[in-house]
Formats: C-alpha cells, sequence, structure tokens
C-alpha cells in the first residue's frame, strides 16, 4: 500500500478484489503517518482484521510537510508541539496493530532537506550547513522513549481507567526477556497524574506521571 491510512482499506480491498492471488506475494502492508490526524486509526484495526496474518509496517512520518500553512512548513527548532504528537501518534498506531515505525527523515539540514522537490520537513536531529552544530530535536527524545520496547516484543492489554486518567496514552509490551516495558504519557500541561499499575502476577507499582 505504502500511503496514508485515510485510503487503507479501500485500497487494499480493491487491490484483493482485482487480483486475489497478489497476497501470497505479500509479507506485510505498509502505511504511511503523514496525515493522521485526518483520519481514525481503528481503519488499521480494520486492517489487521481483514488481513490478520500481514504484518503492518509505518513506513513514513513526518511533520512539516505538504499543504500546510507556511509557520507550520519544514523545520521548527525546539518544537514541543510536535514532540508531543509524535508521542501520542506512535501510541496510538500501536496500540492499533503496527508493528514498526520509521520517521521520515530522521537527520536532515536546518532547511529540512535535501530533497530534490523542495518537499522540506522536520527531522528529529538538524544538522546545520557547514555541519559543526547538532540539534537533538525534542522529537529525538519522545522517540528515545520507545526504545525500552525490544524487537520481538509482544503487545499486551493495558487498561487506564479513572477520573483523571484522560490525559493519560499508554502502549505496553511483552519483551522477550520476560520483563513487561510500559510507555506512559501525561498529556496534561499542568496537573500531574497518580495511578497504579496492576499486574496480577507481579503485584502492584504506584507512579506519579509529571504533567
Amino acid at each position: 500500500f505504502d500511503d496514508n491510512r485515510a485510503d487503507i482499506v479501500k485500497y487494499m480491498g480493491e487491490m484483493v478484489a482485482s487480483a486475489p492471488h497478489i497476497l501470497n506475494y505479500t509479507d506485510a502492508i505498509a502505511v504511511h503517518g503523514h496525515t493522521d490526524w485526518k483520519s481514525s486509526s481503528t481503519l488499521l484495526d480494520a486492517t489487521k482484521q481483514t488481513y490478520p496474518d500481514k504484518p503492518i509496517y509505518m513506513t513514513e512520518k513526518s511533520f512539516g510537510i505538504g499543504n500546510v500553512p507556511a509557520p507550520l512548513k519544514g523545520v521548527l527548532l525546539g518544537s514541543w508541539e510536535r514532540a508531543e504528537n509524535l508521542t501520542v501518534e506512535l501510541i496510538d498506531n500501536l496500540n492499533h496493530g503496527v508493528s514498526s515505525y520509521t520517521y521520515l527523515n530522521f537527520i536532515l539540514n536546518n532547511m529540512g532537506g535535501p530533497n530534490y522537490t523542495n518537499n522540506f520537513i522536520d527531522s528529529p536531529i538538524i544538522v546545520n550547513e557547514d555541519y559543526t552544530a547538532v540539534y537533538k530535536q525534542p522529537m529525538f527524545y519522545a522517540f528515545a522513549h520507545f526504545k525500552f520496547i525490544p524487537v520481538g516484543s509482544h503487545r499486551i492489554t493495558a487498561r487506564i481507567s479513572g477520573a483523571e486518567m484522560s490525559s493519560i496514552y499508554s502502549v505496553a509490551y511483552s519483551c522477550p526477556d520476560g520483563s513487561t516495558a510500559i510507555v506512559l504519557y501525561n498529556f496534561s500541561a499542568t496537573k500531574t497524574i497518580n495511578l497504579s499499575v496492576i499486574d496480577r502476577g507481579s503485584g502492584v507499582i504506584r507512579l506519579s506521571v509529571k504533567p
């Protein structure tokens, strides 16, 4: 497929209807996340349900791309808003069947290039024109939280409940070494959220997740 998820169900359905045997030559389904804000992650659920043996790979994601207002195009140095949006979209996609994630592109210059079509975008790492400075963007540190989910992990259900849980985003994995990795994000700008992680086999961990 290899395009934005708004079209994934329609495209896959049309492709299989015209050539059902194509699934014999399909290892995985690729999807882009440039316009995730335009569509629901339930489209990934529907795709996973229809093709349960085909993993879904996020093969492109970026900010500042396409037909966005001029102030939002290209590189925004120090943008925590983009780091927040990336974190929420990562957690959302992982919770709805995506099993790998690639950012486009991870290192760019301070113009958001080079790019032969002048389609300049933002990046987790920005290098200035003469290569004398490297900027690790807030998006870089957003990605860093997900390094605790190693290859070979399997997503498990993590239920969040309570009056103040609406600002908490979470995803949980069972790791190959038997441990459990949980990524938690508090979207509130002002409120610390106190919560408990309850595992029937291992007990309870009480946490305060800062704003």
